[in-house]
């Protein structure tokens, strides 16, 4: 990128932010949303539906109406019209009942020992995920525990961008910390290292298949920094040297 000769002042740093980031950003591209940890979502991930999409049980135990059992206790058990129904975790809860009470909460005879108030014990339409809701934005990267919630919800594919950068080590620059920062990013890595002269760097600049090469290395003022040259001989050099302080 440039924006300037070698011989002009420094842009300030905004500028050359804002001019860096004045870009398109590249096509997306739709995949499962397993697929898609560790990219950058180019949409937001909604909730379809209300999860669950039926009262559930959120724990083992028995399904009761919360009202045939209050005041239930050892000392005063309850006794139903009929036995009360087992339910495991994740159960829909079966008709008629509102509750699930404990293990424990049925006595050796089948009595009721214990009470719960409506809703205890279970998931109720819309609890945990409620429909339109945005379980990760665009612009995020899709982490392990986001594609958890997006599959939880419903949602199967994501919308990603992937852009692949190419990155050129000159000499003994920082190409390395580059590409893995750009990695961490959900950024697609390629590099290649290059001499110090004009026609090795222009060589290396034609790396096909890239959305953006970053040249690291080579980009001062020196006798032997050409990183510049060859940028302004191969494109447009838009800018050579931020005004930025601490440094040069």
């Amino acid at each position: 990128m440039s924006i300037r000769s070698a011989t002009s002042a420094s842009m300030p740093l905004d500028e050359a932010s804002a001019r860096l980031l004045a870009v398109a950003p590249v096509a997306t591209i739709l995949v499962p949303v397993r697929d898609g940890i560790g990219f950058v979502l180019a949409e937001d991930g909604v909730a379809p539906t209300d999860r669950p999409v039926e009262p559930r049980a959120r724990r083992d135990g028995w399904a009761v109406a919360a009202g045939d059992v209050t005041g239930a206790s050892p000392y005063a058990p309850v006794t139903l019209r009929g036995p009360p129904q087992w339910v495991e975790d994740g159960d829909a809860m079966p008709p008629g009942t509102d509750t699930v009470l404990t293990p424990d909460a049925v006595g050796a005879d089948g009595d009721i020992v214990a009470d719960a108030a409506p809703g205890e014990g279970i998931s109720r339409v819309g609890q945990e995920v409620a429909r339109g809701d945005v379980l990760a934005q665009a612009g995020e990267r899709l982490t392990p525990l986001r594609a958890l919630a997006l599959s939880g919800a419903g949602i199967e594919t994501v919308v990603v961008r992937s852009p692949h950068i190419h990155i050129i080590g000159i000499g003994h620059g920082s190409a390395s910390a580059v590409a893995g920062w750009a990695s961490t990013a959900g950024v697609r890595v390629t590099s290649s290292d290059s001499a110090r002269d004009v026609d090795s760097i222009i060589a290396a600049l034609g790396v096909d298949g890239a959305d953006a090469v970053f040249v690291v290395g080579g980009t001062g003022f020196g006798r032997a920094d050409h990183s510049a040259e060859a940028l302004a001989r191969t494109g447009r050099l838009d800018a050579h040297g931020i005004a930025l302080h601490p440094g040069e």
